[in-house]
């Protein structure tokens, strides 16, 4: 039985306490199980599935039979089930309970911990390591030829050319590199909490009918002042879906209170433009539906100049043909307040979009109070 369970360990590397958040709940008997809508980007499909059939391979938390770290092969996989995902849904409830705008050095913490895990233990650090690792690997085997030497030694392991091809070497060397994440990541966890322990948090909830995506890779790295791609940096800020309608902004701000949530509605330009990053910095799936995902695209499609300016064309007509219509002042105000933006050079992406769901929204409320 020990055996058979080995074999067919499936471990989340993005954690079903965190997906669930984006699913609908399914009753199955006693049980209560969660399903998402995934939109696949290699095969531009989609599809709906449980959680517990995405964002997981076979052991990959699992150590080797040779680990000097643990005795238990299952510890890392212990010690985020039984104590980090927890704690992650503590973090959650606060995070998205609008009433919490102060918290304890504790709760920060957890938030930081629960956030934070997402990043090292995701799939894509450990692609990132094995281009480094096959990077270094080739320097080190081009050099040696070059001086005549017969070998090379990476990680205390010899191999000669004469017995090993570049690419044995190579996948020898992924082999040891994978061995080091399962083994260290944790550390790499800690690493990240200590260097980011001075961040804040801004947390934003969406208020017009428009929906966070979130991914394989959720947790999503920007950064304005510098494009090195290492996570211990200043500049770098945070960003995570938490569901559909909130997401977490953490960012180093010396202006801002160290213990309080700070908390602020956000508009479907903001959503348009963490989707954007989402679906850039995810592998393979992104967790939407294709209604929301046809709404990102029309929008996205706006970005061009030539497009743009047909848009803006519209909008007048529409701004013109609505005046003295009581019914439609609301919309026809946010338009003509955005014109007057735009006509004054004052506009961005992110206006664009929070003008387009915020009509969007108006119209909708129109048609229901039309059918009461």
């Amino acid at each position: 039985m020990l055996f058979a369970y080995f074999n067919v360990m499936i471990q989340h590397y993005v954690p079903k306490v965190y997906l669930r958040n984006f699913g609908q709940a399914k009753i199955k008997g006693e049980k209560t199980e969660w399903f998402v809508d995934v939109f696949d980007k290699s095969k531009g499909t989609f599809f709906n599935t449980n959680i517990k059939n995405i964002c997981a391979e076979r052991h990959f938390y699992t150590l080797d039979d040779d680990t000097k770290v643990a005795k238990d092969k299952l510890v890392i996989e212990r010690v985020y089930s039984d104590f980090i995902e927890p704690m992650y849904q503590r973090a959650y409830d606060l995070l998205t309970d609008d009433r919490v705008i102060y918290i304890s050095e504790h709760q920060r913490a957890e938030i930081l911990i629960g956030i934070m895990q997402l990043w090292s233990r995701n799939p894509s650090v450990l692609a990132q390591i094995h281009d480094s690792t096959r990077i270094t690997v080739s320097k080190m085997i081009q050099e040696n030829k070059i001086k005549g030497i017969k070998g090379v030694t990476y990680m205390n392991e010899d191999y000669s050319f004469r017995d090993n091809t570049d690419e044995m070497i190579f996948k020898s060397a992924e082999v040891h590199a994978t061995k080091a994440f399962k083994e260290l990541h944790l550390k790499g966890t800690q690493e990240m909490l200590e260097f980011h322990a001075e961040a804040k948090f801004q947390v934003e909830k969406l208020n017009d009918g428009s929906q966070y995506f979130t991914s394989d890779n959720p947790l999503i790295m920007t950064d304005t002042l510098s494009e090195d791609p290492h996570p211990f940096l200043r500049s770098k800020n945070f960003r995570i879906a938490l569901n559909k309608e909130y997401s977490l902004l953490i960012q180093h701000d010396n202006r801002k209170e160290l213990n309080r949530l700070y908390k602020c509605y956000a508009g479907g330009g903001n959503a348009w433009l963490a989707n954007k990053d989402v679906l850039k910095q995810s592998s393979r799936f992104v967790i939407t539906d294709k209604s929301c995902m046809e709404s990102y695209q029309k929008m996205d499609g706006f970005m061009n100049d030539e497009d743009k300016e047909k848009m803006i064309s519209v909008i007048r007509q529409v701004v013109e043909k609505l005046e003295g219509d009581s019914e439609s002042e609301k919309p026809r105000r946010v338009m003509k307040e955005f014109l007057e933006k735009y006509d004054k050079g004052e506009t961005n992406n992110s206006d664009i979009q929070n003008m387009y769901h915020q009509t969007l929204k108006l119209s909708k409320e129109m048609v229901k109070e039309r059918q009461k």
